[in-house]
């Protein structure tokens, strides 16, 4: 399997912000009209679809974070560079809060969400409050 090629930099961390958001409100629109019975998602299709916008919101957060303290040039390519750039923060507190918030939103979106087809509404909720904690702290860092 082929190694995807490098992302082109990007200059403005706010601008990253920005389409964070949009990825958050976008992601949750995918599960406004979604039937809910006993704490269950009734259909998986816009769940898997909320998911995985979402976590991508998430990465698009930690990228604005590492681009505005100045980590990165380019956005990491895979999750453990993702988790081998954080680890380079020299906030520890920082550095907590992001992996931490990292961690729920790739084992809740992405990896029960997206891949598995997780329905759960709290599992799901969960992740996309870590991304909107993730959201807010690299706001008020940047």
């Amino acid at each position: 399997m082929a190694r995807r090629t490098a992302v082109a930099k990007i200059e403005d961390p706010q601008d990253i912000l920005a389409q964070a958001k949009r990825f958050v409100k976008n992601g949750k629109g995918f599960l406004t009209n979604i039937e809910i019975e006993y704490d269950v998602y009734q259909d998986d299709k816009p769940v898997r679809e909320a998911s995985g916008i979402g976590y991508l919101a998430a990465l698009k957060a930690i990228d604005a974070y590492l681009f505005a303290k100045g980590y990165i040039e380019q956005s990491p390519e895979s999750i453990i560079d993702y988790q081998n750039k954080i680890k380079s923060i020299r906030d520890s507190q920082m550095k907590k809060a992001l992996m931490n918030n990292l961690v729920t939103a790739y084992q809740n979106l992405h990896l029960f969400g997206y891949y598995r087809g997780a329905v759960n509404v709290p599992t799901i909720k969960s992740g996309f409050k870590a991304v909107n904690t993730l959201i807010e702290m690299v706001e008020s860092k940047i």
